[in-house]
């Protein structure tokens, strides 16, 4: 029998204490997003036309890298700072990184492709094959596993054998209280913005089907700050979890 996984709001507390702590270190990678920000803000700029649509094109798949990127950077971090390891200078965590992109890919569309296929089924079949797979990206990205997508599956469907409901009420609990909060510091900060330059101009854009885009723009690149800001508590809590299941196994 599996043994008892890590408490739900011990689990909750332990990240934010750990969040707490990081921060300043794991700011230092989740900037990145800011620069993904600043590139979807400029995209909000771009004239629609047939050379602007590849331009557009172009800025999204940079910023699409880049962000996967930064992400793998982030969880490999969280990794080394959970198992009290040392951390790897930046430019050997960019190079892993770097070697990690497709194979993150591969299993983040293979594991999204099962779970749609399952959700075309009926909905709980669609949330039980998602909460199986869930850990495949970790078991792609930890250093003490780095396995390929098939046997990075087949881990995250063993990891979580028998604990199912312990694992989709840790996950819904903490996708609640973390999704409101950056859900109200992202709408604050927008509203904050919005209200210096003008409550009027901002009260209308937001009322507008399509902003006028330099608001699009500017909205566009807070939402990147309060990302770069707030999203390293999402790799800090999905890997106490995950090495609390293969703790627990």
């Amino acid at each position: 029998m599996p043994q008892p996984l890590i408490g739900p709001w011990t689990l909750i507390k332990d990240s934010w204490s750990m969040f707490l702590k990081t921060w300043e270190a794991l700011i230092r990678i989740s900037v990145w997003f800011i620069v993904v920000g600043i590139l979807s803000a400029f995209v909000s700029l771009i004239p629609e036309s047939i050379p602007g649509v590849l331009l557009i094109i172009v800025v999204d798949i940079l910023g699409v890298f880049i962000s996967i990127w930064a992400t793998i950077r982030l969880y490999q971090t969280v990794f080394a700072m959970e198992r009290n390891e040392k951390i790897i200078s930046a430019q050997e965590s960019s190079r892993a990184a770097m070697l990690l992109i497709w194979p993150v890919i591969s299993v983040q569309a293979i594991v999204g492709l099962a779970t749609l296929g399952a959700f075309l089924l009926f909905i709980i079949p669609g949330i039980y094959v998602g909460i199986r797979l869930a850990f495949s990206q970790l078991s792609t990205i930890d250093p003490k596993s780095g396995k390929q997508w098939t046997a990075a599956m087949k881990e995250s469907w063993e990891l979580t054998k028998g604990r199912f409901w312990p694992i989709f009420g840790r996950i819904l609990l903490g996708g609640i209280l973390y999704g409101v909060m950056i859900g109200l510091i992202l709408t604050l900060s927008t509203s904050l913005v919005g209200m210096v330059a003008g409550p009027s101009k901002f009260l209308t854009a937001l009322q507008a089907d399509q902003p006028p885009p330099a608001i699009a723009a500017a909205f566009t690149f807070i939402q990147g700050i309060v990302e770069a800001a707030l999203i390293p508590i999402i790799p800090i809590f999905q890997i106490k979890l995950y090495q609390s299941l293969r703790n627990t196994r």
